[in-house]
Parts: C-alpha cells; sequence; structure tokens
C-alpha cells in the first residue's frame, strides 16, 4: 500500500489513523497523512462515522481506558457490527466484548455471551514464547492452518509460538464464536493457565448464522510484539523493518478473512 493512502479522516486516504492512547500525529517526514490524528472516541462513538469504513481495528491501549468507551460507545460499535462490519480488537480492547472490569454494567449482553475473560489473570514475563495451537475445527482452521506452514509461521502444522501472549481470554462459548488459536495446553508458561489467542463470532448475534453479515476478531496476541513505538512516538517511527513475526502472520491471514464473505458457524 502507498503511504499517500494512510492519512487522517479528513485527508482522503483508504486507511485513516485516529488517536486512542497511542501515536498521536503523523511524523513531519511521513509521505501520506499531515498533522494529528481525530480523536479515536470520534470512531467509535457515532455510528453513522463507523458506517464509512468497511474495517475498523482498534490497537491494544495498555489498558481498557473505559472513561472513553461509554455504554452509548459500545452500543455503535456493536450496531455497526451487526450491520455488516468488521472489527478487529487487540488485548485490552476486550472491554468491548467482555465488559468493563471496573463497571459490571457496562457490557453488551449478546456480545458477552460469546466468551469468558479473566481481567486479573496472571501473565508472562516480558518476551516470552507461549506455544499455541490452532484449532483446525474453526470455519476457516485447516486453510488457517496451511497457510502458517506455508509463510513459516509454523514450523509443525497447528503449532504456533506467540512471544508476549496474554492471558485475558479464558474461552470461548460453543456454537456462539470459535477460537482460531489457543495455548497449549501440555506447554503453559504459568502453571494452571488455559486460553484464548484469537477468536471470532459473527454479528448480529441475535440472528439465525445464516442471516449474518458482520464478523468481530479479538486477540490476545500483540499484533506487533517486535514493535518500538510509544505513544509519544510519531507515525510511523518505532514501526518494526523486521521481516513479519510468526504472529504477524498469522494476524495477516486473519485480517484477509475479516474482509471476507461469513461463512457458517457449527
Amino acid at each position: 500500500m502507498s503511504d499517500h493512502e494512510i492519512t487522517t479522516d479528513s485527508q482522503g486516504g483508504r486507511v485513516h489513523l485516529f488517536k486512542g492512547n497511542g501515536a498521536k500525529q503523523f511524523s513531519g517526514t511521513f509521505t501520506g497523512g499531515t498533522g494529528l490524528f481525530a480523536d479515536a472516541q470520534t470512531l467509535w462513538g457515532s455510528l453513522d462515522k463507523l458506517k464509512n469504513y468497511d474495517i475498523t481495528v482498534f490497537s491494544c491501549e495498555g489498558g481498557q481506558n473505559p472513561s472513553t468507551k461509554p455504554q452509548t460507545a459500545l452500543q455503535a460499535v456493536h450496531d455497526y457490527a451487526g450491520l455488516g462490519g468488521r472489527v478487529f480488537l487487540s488485548h485490552w480492547h476486550n472491554i468491548w466484548v467482555g465488559g468493563a472490569s471496573s463497571d459490571a454494567t457496562r457490557v453488551l449482553p449478546d456480545w458477552k455471551a460469546t466468551s469468558t475473560f479473566d481481567y486479573a489473570a496472571a501473565q508472562p514475563a516480558k518476551d516470552s514464547v507461549q506455544p499455541t495451537l490452532v484449532d483446525e475445527s474453526a470455519s476457516k482452521g485447516v486453510p488457517f492452518a496451511t497457510w502458517l506452514v506455508n509463510t513459516g509461521a509454523s514450523t509443525t502444522r497447528d503449532h504456533l509460538d506467540v512471544v508476549d501472549a496474554r492471558y485475558t481470554l479464558k474461552s470461548v462459548t460453543s456454537g456462539k464464536a470459535e477460537q482460531w488459536v489457543y495455548v497449549d495446553p501440555a506447554h503453559p508458561l504459568l502453571t494452571g493457565v488455559t486460553g484464548v489467542q484469537d477468536m471470532l463470532f459473527t454479528t448480529p448475534q441475535d440472528q439465525p448464522v445464516g442471516n449474518r453479515c458482520g464478523k468481530v476478531v479479538f486477540s490476545d496476541m500483540h499484533v506487533s510484539s517486535d514493535s518500538s513505538s510509544t505513544s509519544g512516538t510519531a507515525y510511523p517511527g518505532g514501526c518494526s523493518s523486521q521481516p513479519l513475526t510468526a504472529q504477524e502472520k498469522a494476524l495477516a491471514f486473519i485480517f484477509f478473512d475479516i474482509s471476507s464473505c461469513v461463512g457458517v458457524l457449527e
């Protein structure tokens, strides 16, 4: 993709960057967008704004930051996905699915029913490597496992090493969501740890599966564990220049899939 396609929402590109708890502006040397990003609340707080996008990607903010995600915002994102929008959520954006850890009433009941979260779960040491497994029973599990082998992300089929795995997502609810990548129960980094690294469900959840047209993906593994970017770093500073890691290759497949037609959850 050309840098010229990466801009703010008012500069005409096809990929728009917004400010959460991360980069706030473009670098002065970037050849695409310029200046400050709009606040992410202007995106996820408005259903009309969300409707402008085929896919929305919410990158981990280092915390849930519930003050920026009131119930009205949760509902807007919920309704956007219900209309056929595609939503990718990373780590602490678990608030959209599991609800706010600080307020049990701030939740989307039908999305919460898809899975079980444990926000207080112990986490592994930085840069640790968690062996995980691919669930080939998922709707795209077989081609996903094949992709990982073909791209060199997996040296053994169905096995994927994840750097800096997170354990907030404990399990998915059968019939409501799919687990794509999960902690290898034979090799947990922490005693007794179980967990799902990537899950997917279709929307709206109150419709028969054949009538659903939206997708929501939650990933408990970070997209770029080798990035050095911080909240004070102007984009694209800090972005890794190294080849894709194994988990980035896994997430590349998921990004391709999230834009595809909705399949049927068995």
